[in-house]
């Protein structure tokens, strides 16, 4: 029972919410609400999902890391929390004045999708490969049947949220133009005497 669990809870943090967290940033751009799904809500569930893991292979005597599904999950669980600290790097360290976005935000959502796409291996080596062996035996043939769903699902419905991104970067761009128009116009008007929106706010919190 403690491997279907650790299974279960596995499958709900790498293939339940972290997806959803992707798709929320994808396709509304609401990146606190992804970032409280990355790592709050699917935190607990990924680490208690592993700790179940381990403590069923110590529990029944057997060796750690010695296959590919222990291996990848290991792996998996670094790299889970090795984006979290790239996102957290990405929220509180922007540089100044950039007119592109930072190369270290592409890298970020390479790596989610990295992670995305190896969890969907893992899920599989888990059920087809490591349940057999310490359960009581094969999973439901609905268990395959809803992970090809899956597997086909998630990458269609990012991919599509694709066709948003034109339209995004230009959004992107009227906000950074009119920021530097704003910036642009306040400066002059210090110059000519008359305190520009940023001067009037210093004065007003004085």
């Amino acid at each position: 029972m403690m491997i279907a669990n650790h299974g279960i809870l596995c499958t709900i943090g790498f293939l339940g919410l972290l997806p959803l967290g992707v798709l929320i940033a994808r396709w509304t751009r609401w990146f606190a609400g992804h970032a409280v799904i990355q790592a709050v809500l699917s935190g607990p569930i990924i680490v208690a999902g592993v700790a179940l893991g381990i403590h069923s292979v110590d529990a029944s005597g057997g060796m750690h890391l010695d296959d590919t599904h222990k291996k990848l999950g290991v792996a998996l669980f670094v790299l889970y929390f090795v984006q979290l600290l790239g996102g957290a790097v990405i929220h509180f360290f922007k540089p100044k004045n950039s007119m592109r976005r930072p190369a270290q935000n592409y890298a970020h959502a390479f790596l989610g999708l990295l992670i995305i796409a190896l969890a969907f291996w893992q899920v599989r080596t888990g059920y087809r490969s490591e349940y057999p062996e310490w359960a009581t035996g094969r999973v439901p043939m609905g268990v395959n049947t809803l992970w090809i769903v899956w597997v086909v699902l998630i990458p269609v419905a990012y991919f599509a949220g694709l066709a948003l991104v034109p339209r995004q970067f230009r959004q992107e761009g009227a906000a950074r133009d009119g920021a530097g128009k704003q910036q642009i116009g306040g400066g002059g008007a210090a110059g000519s005497g008359h305190p520009g929106p940023e001067m009037r706010e210093g004065s007003a919190q004085v």
